[in-house]
């Protein structure tokens, strides 16, 4: 009976210790997977990530050793999610906790062209590209108007319509900031492609 109240219960005073710890790991993951490849996150956001990779590591622990025991992990996921909250709250308020916490979305593809640069940015190939655009059913590159990159890692593919696509869907692409003029179209590099623009005049 001693042994089970140790377990349940063990010293109260390392409950702060092990709530810094769980907030410093959560944050390493987070900068980690900031800095990393956004391929690893698979359709989840780096913070979702990260709790769900803590998450899973704290259950391990408490289930299968002495110690950590059942207070401090339970100590330690509390503290996690409100760790969590507490990012997405401020994520959903500031652009700047926004940009630490998440990867902007890349346009890979504008107006049928691919844009190479972008590409290197992101460490993908034209062939990993032509995939997704297989993925989602284009027969042919002058039918695309936008390929992104988006911030969970998945690929948008917007199709050529009779209008425009809206301000709002375009915002945070950085549609309007110049850019550095290398592309590629159909597989080979060039500069930018001068007869779009007569196209479009």
């Amino acid at each position: 009976m001693r042994e089970l109240l140790d377990w349940l219960l063990g010293s109260w005073r390392t409950a702060g210790f092990v709530a810094v710890s769980t907030v410093l790991i959560y944050v390493s993951v987070v900068v980690a997977l900031r800095v990393g490849d956004r391929r690893t996150l698979a359709e989840m956001s780096t913070f979702d990530f990260a709790v769900a990779v803590a998450v899973g590591s704290i259950i391990g622990r408490v289930s299968t050793t002495r110690s950590p025991t059942y207070v401090q992990g339970l100590t330690a996921l509390v503290t996690l999610l409100f760790a969590h909250y507490l990012i997405t709250y401020a994520r959903a308020g500031s652009e700047r906790v926004k940009r630490w916490v998440e990867r902007p979305p890349r346009v890979l593809v504008r107006d049928g062209e691919v844009l190479a640069a972008e590409l290197r940015r992101e460490h993908l190939t034209e062939e990993d590209l032509m995939r997704k655009l297989r993925e989602h059913g284009v027969h042919a590159l002058d039918d695309v108007e936008l390929v992104v990159l988006e911030t969970k890692g998945g690929f948008s593919v917007l199709r050529r319509g009779p209008r425009p696509t809206e301000p709002r869907i375009r915002r945070g692409l950085g549609l309007d900031a110049p850019s550095d003029g290398t592309r590629i179209k159909h597989g080979k590099a060039k500069q930018r492609d001068r007869s779009r623009r007569r196209r479009e005049s």
